[in-house]
């Protein structure tokens, strides 16, 4: 089956910009209300750790999961396992937690 390597990020919302304003002057029950536009993007240190991850794993013929723990899945995954913050990098009884580097995780194999 070969080591899976498991990967822990967490995904952000941050705005995109300003509220969008929308208004429905043809019923007279409508009122003006304003959205606020987030998005959800990966923190560099994770998308760095992914990418380092899917890398190695690639010249190893290793496998890649990825779990995003502001998901319901990845939060689930992440407990069970016992990770605290993110990024998270699990290999069979190996685990490397913040910043990542080519070194510790080519050790950790």
């Amino acid at each position: 089956m070969g080591k899976v390597i498991e990967v822990y990020v967490r995904h952000v919302k941050i705005s995109k910009g300003a509220a969008v304003a929308y208004d429905l002057p043809s019923h007279r029950c409508a009122k003006p209300f304003t959205v606020a536009v987030t998005e959800k993007v990966l923190q560099e240190t994770d998308k760095n750790t992914i990418d380092l991850s899917l890398l190695i794993a690639h010249k190893m013929g290793l496998r890649v999961r990825v779990y995003d723990v502001s998901t319901l899945m990845g939060k689930f995954m992440a407990q069970f396992r016992g990770v605290k913050k993110t990024p998270t990098i699990i290999i069979e009884n190996h685990r490397i937690e913040g910043a990542i580097t080519k070194d510790k995780l080519s050790s950790a194999l």
